[in-house]
């Protein structure tokens, strides 16, 4: 039976040491305190003076390998959870220095360069290596150069306990691979690595396929609910967009047909007051006409037979172009506008003539 799949977790705060599980000789006591009291910083959210506490210990001569694993664990740990804060919340707790320097170590694998330097690099201890491949999972932007260091320590395992080193090696292949949508060369690496193991290979091999297939599965489905988001929010726009377009053309629809049985009303009014006051050989009552220029010609002759509403025809004229609204009437009645006025302008000045005659 496969064994259970590695789920990725934070690394978990580091409990307080028991003195009687680490050297207590004088040298390491400066050490032991000082974890001591970044463990307890960290546990009360203190994270910039929890890192500045137990930074100058991560080198320290004077601490043995097992206490400077116990630093590491808690120096990644803090790393790990202030990676984790907004720009904004990280610059505010750490300042601007400070937290690009935290963010440098956590993003751009810095950590690790640290770490070997410590250590040595063929003498990493495993636990502290998981949690910095954790935090570089969470955090880096180059998985490549993540690969190569996994690699490169996996190199030198002979120190390590067999069982220890599988958990890593699944790790890697399980998590590290998938991530950068490496699958074949985890199998290639499966087949390399386990070549001698044929149960293991084929049951590792079989949990591989599985991550892949629900990998697969997951981004198909993501993508589908993303189609169906985007044509739910086409479909909303419409339904906001088609109501106002709609409302908009049946008012205008309505306003232009109440426009036009006004004005037809105010030409037929007009056309029975004009053969009532005009001459009486004029009795066929004047219609509007569908055709503007006819409209103008009835107009036109309208004038003509009588004097008596003339002012009242040009102020209805100039009312109903206003209303119309149509650029080419407005043009056509300006032309009319000025002949009537000429003739206006030449009647009234012969009348004058007349009179002084």
């Amino acid at each position: 039976m496969a064994s259970p799949e590695i789920t990725p977790s934070a690394p978990c705060p580091p409990p307080t040491p028991d003195k009687t599980d680490y050297d207590q000789s004088a040298d390491s006591l400066p050490v032991s305190r000082a974890y001591s009291t970044s463990s307890q910083q960290f546990l009360t959210k203190q994270l910039p003076q929890s890192f500045l506490t137990i930074r100058p210990y991560l080198s320290s001569s004077s601490a043995s390998y097992s206490w400077k694993v116990k630093i590491w664990k808690l120096y990644i740990t803090i790393l790990d959870t202030a990676a984790k804060a907004s720009q904004e919340e990280g610059k505010k707790v750490w300042g601007r220095g400070e937290w690009s320097r935290v963010m440098r170590l956590a993003k751009y694998n810095a950590v690790w360069d640290e770490c070997e330097q410590a250590f040595g690099q063929n003498d990493m201890d495993l636990d502290v290596v998981t949690a910095l491949i954790m935090v570089s999972l969470r955090h880096a932007d180059n998985l490549r150069d993540l690969r190569k260091r996994i690699e490169k320590y996996l190199d030198f395992d002979t120190k390590q306990e067999n069982l220890r080193i599988r958990s890593l090696i699944e790790l890697y292949i399980m998590h590290v691979l998938p991530k950068s949508n490496d699958w074949e060369y985890a199998r290639e690496f499966i087949n390399t690595r386990f070549s001698s193991q044929g149960q293991y290979k084929t049951d590792i091999l079989k949990r591989l396929n599985e991550i892949e297939n629900n990998t697969i599965a997951e981004t198909a489905e993501k993508i589908r609910l993303e189609e169906e988001a985007h044509k739910l929010e086409q479909k909303q726009n419409k339904k906001f967009l088609l109501p106002h377009d709609s409302t908009r053309r049946i008012s205008f629809s309505e306003t232009q047909s109440v426009t036009d049985d006004h004005s037809k009303a105010e030409l037929t009014s007009l056309s029975k007051e004009s053969t009532t006051t005009g001459s009486k050989s004029f009795t066929r009552p004047l219609t509007p006409s569908k055709n503007p220029m006819g409209l103008v010609s009835h107009l036109r002759h309208s004038i003509s037979l009588s004097n008596s509403g003339f002012i009242r025809i040009i102020i209805f004229l100039m009312a109903l172009f206003g209303v119309l609204g149509r650029k080419y009437m407005r043009r056509k009645a300006m032309d009319f506008l000025r002949v009537v006025y000429g003739k206006a302008i030449s009647t009234l000045g012969m009348g004058i003539r007349a009179t002084y005659m």
